[in-house]
């Protein structure tokens, strides 16, 4: 299987092109001409302003406001936890997971900021260090004598990976993890804590960015450049990572399923994930009140396209709410749901509708480069 990740340049002028191509055959205001480029730039400034403010800082700003809800619900335990509370942690941590993976399908903040372009690996260890056992990390430093900040000795045990299986455990039963909660004065909990003020300090730099940046909405072929690299980026690994890769569906592991490779196997929270991901391409591509990439590219000539993206989020939305059951027990080494082979290939399609169908359409040969890890 080929990667489809492609350099910023190869990208941008596909997608200009792309926009000409469809102008000329009808399905546009022809704003494109050969010398300027798109030339609806009042359209570009509002579209652009307008998914700055309404996709990535709110989404960044919602996730901020959860991870300070996740801490104050935590400082507000003084006895010993019950399952209720439990229930309560568990849907806090599902409320911050949501938003990150919003936060991290549209990601341009590195783009811009090169103090930003690690930023997402710090927080998000899916995929990445293959050898790292991030529980056992966890399970080290809850049973070591030395101070909690002391004993996660590394960037991994302090992430949201880490924070999963903190709230978690392997899947573990509400029974067992208010014992482990209650248990060492509550080292767990106190754990947990310092998680999340981690992971805090990283997006609040990303909030911070998205709330006060000028650079996105000032450069129109830049803006464009990055857009179509997110989420062709996050298309791939979607599709690729995770949804592929557990149901043995990619040449890695083929025929060779493992829920185990989903992204929240041990909370077995990974279609929450999966939704989140759509999500945040609908804000970005969908028809929304609001101008977005989507409603530019229409007005720019490319509304077949557009139309075509559109259909695929919404069939792959479908599919994720079709499931009645976690993904994860819907794929095992001797079966796997076909709502999952069907979700998969409506990935595969929606990929190439971001990329290679422009490609195909204008008859070029894009530079592909090797895609890299979360």
């Amino acid at each position: 299987m080929r990667n489809i990740t492609t350099s910023k340049t190869t990208l941008i002028v596909l997608l200009l092109m792309s926009l000409s191509f469809f102008t000329a055959c009808g399905g546009g205001d022809n704003n494109y001409d050969g010398e300027n480029g798109l030339i609806n730039t009042s359209t570009s400034d509002d579209a652009f302003a307008s998914m700055q403010s309404n996709v990535f800082a709110k989404n960044a700003n919602d996730l901020n406001m959860n991870l300070n809800a996740m801490t104050t619900l935590l400082d507000g335990y003084d006895g010993n936890l019950s399952t209720e509370d439990i229930e309560d942690i568990q849907t806090a941590f599902v409320d911050i997971m949501r938003e990150w993976k919003s936060v991290q399908a549209t990601y341009i903040a590195g783009d811009y900021n090169s103090s930003l372009i690690d930023t997402p690996q710090l927080i998000d260890f899916f995929n990445t260090g293959k050898n790292a056992d991030i529980a056992s990390d966890i399970d080290k430093a809850l049973s070591s004598s030395n101070s909690i900040e002391a004993s996660l000795i590394t960037n991994s045990a302090k992430s949201i990976t880490a924070l999963e299986y903190l709230v978690f455990g392997e899947q573990s039963s509400t029974t067992d993890l208010v014992t482990a909660m209650n248990i060492s004065d509550k080292r767990r909990i106190e754990t947990i804590k310092i998680v999340t003020n981690n992971i805090k300090g990283y997006t609040t730099t990303i909030s911070n960015f998205y709330t006060n940046d000028t650079q996105f909405i000032a450069d129109e072929t830049e803006a464009l450049n990055t857009l179509v690299n997110a989420l062709v980026d996050s298309a791939y690994k979607l599709k690729e990572q995770r949804i592929g890769e557990a149901a043995g569906l990619v040449v890695k592991f083929k025929d060779d399923a493992n829920a185990t490779r989903l992204e929240y196997y041990k909370s077995k929270k990974s279609l929450d994930a999966m939704r989140a991901i759509l999500t945040a391409h609908n804000e970005i591509m969908g028809e929304q009140s609001y101008e977005n990439f989507g409603s530019f590219a229409a007005d720019n000539g490319a509304s077949t396209i557009v139309s075509n993206i559109r259909g695929n989020i919404n069939t792959a939305l479908s599919l994720v709410n079709e499931f009645s059951t976690p993904i994860e027990d819907n794929i095992s080494p001797t079966s796997v749901d076909s709502k999952v082979e069907l979700l998969y290939n409506e990935m595969v399609i929606l990929q190439e509708n971001y990329f290679s169908s422009l490609i195909a359409s204008l008859s070029l040969t894009a530079e592909i480069i090797e895609a890299d890890g979360d």
